[in-house]
């Protein structure tokens, strides 16, 4: 692994950790009842992602607000509409089933039917408007700024 790419693997398994902590100990009052954590359960394909979005200086970057359940929620992406992660990404990496999970929420993966209405139209006008994902992430990041659904 190039230096740059295993410090950016780092940051994010520090987060993950901690993330995973605080959503273990549900500490969110009466109103929440639970938490799911992509950058746990769908890591694989999230470190498929930072692979192909490190590298050099971005000028631009993209940060999403949380996962959404039909797209990082799936595929650990950020706007990862499951049909562009597997298609144009090439990534479709095991998903595992999050901690606690919710009933009336499954993590279907990359087996997901339903499409990030987000997901699609922001990767749709990058891929439209770039052509590669490669030469899209040649200057530009995606981030979420709290990766927790």
């Amino acid at each position: 692994m190039r230096p740059s790419f295993m410090k950016l693997v780092e940051i994010y398994q520090r987060l993950k950790d901690n993330l995973q902590g605080l959503v273990e100990r549900g500490e969110w009052g009466p109103r929440i009842t639970g938490a799911y954590q992509p950058l746990e359960y769908a890591w694989e394909p999230f470190q498929d992602f930072l692979e192909l979005m490190h590298g050099g200086a971005k000028a631009v970057l993209f940060l999403g607000m949380n996962p959404g359940p039909h797209g990082m929620a799936q595929t650990g992406v950020p706007f990862g509409s499951v049909s562009i992660v597997r298609e144009w990404f090439q990534i479709a990496k095991e998903v595992k089933q999050p901690f606690n999970a919710h009933p009336a929420l499954s993590i279907d993966g990359f087996l997901h039917k339903k499409q990030e209405v987000s997901g699609q139209r922001f990767w749709g006008l990058m891929r439209q408007r770039f052509g590669s994902v490669q030469f899209f992430f040649h200057a530009h990041a995606v981030h979420s700024f709290c990766p927790l659904l």
